[in-house]
């Protein structure tokens, strides 16, 4: 009778321990994702300035323009390499952008976001707005003027582009 107890409380412990290593293995490569994953994502808080700004887009600088499709810019090796997630949200958050202000007939040129939240408009004509600011959704925007698409990409030559399949997925091609 002991015999048969103390091989059933063998057996059992031999099943916790197997449960233990399978839960370790599992938290192992659980934390193995979260430690590889997007650092901006994982933040219950959100993510602050060093000013103390709450950011409402995912961070990241990124641009966006059109020749021969869309095209964008984006820094890809200090954010976006980890975050797909935040660059299809920024992408589609631009590709707005660019159609709102090219539906007030400017001449779009690029748009573009810094890391911070802070919005920029290219055009190549400057007629319908004041002192070099414009508003979209609850954004300030600052506006570059008399600006080619050539010289655009001239001053963004340090950045990558992105993959078309992704710039696709984001607008809803892909």
């Amino acid at each position: 009778m002991k015999q048969a107890r103390l091989d059933e409380y063998m057996e059992d412990g031999f099943k916790n321990m197997e449960k233990v290593v399978e839960d370790r293995e599992n938290y192992d490569e659980e934390k193995k994702n979260y430690d590889e994953g997007c650092i901006y994502c994982r933040s219950f808080n959100g993510v602050y300035t060093a000013m103390g700004k709450k950011l409402k887009l995912h961070p990241g600088s990124l641009f966006l323009f059109i020749e021969d499709g869309v095209g964008v810019y984006a820094d890809i090796d200090h954010v976006f390499h980890r975050c797909r997630e935040g660059l299809i949200q920024n992408i589609r958050f631009l590709y707005n952008m660019f159609k709102h202000f090219s539906s007030m007939d400017l001449k779009v040129v690029a748009v573009g976001k810094a890391f911070d939240d802070s919005l920029y408009l290219y055009v190549s004509n400057i007629l319908r707005l004041h002192q070099g600011r414009a508003v979209y959704r609850d954004f300030t925007v600052s506006v570059i003027d008399n600006t080619s698409l050539e010289e655009f990409k001239r001053r963004h030559y340090y950045m990558q582009i992105v993959d078309k399949d992704i710039v696709e997925e984001a607008l809803g091609g892909g």
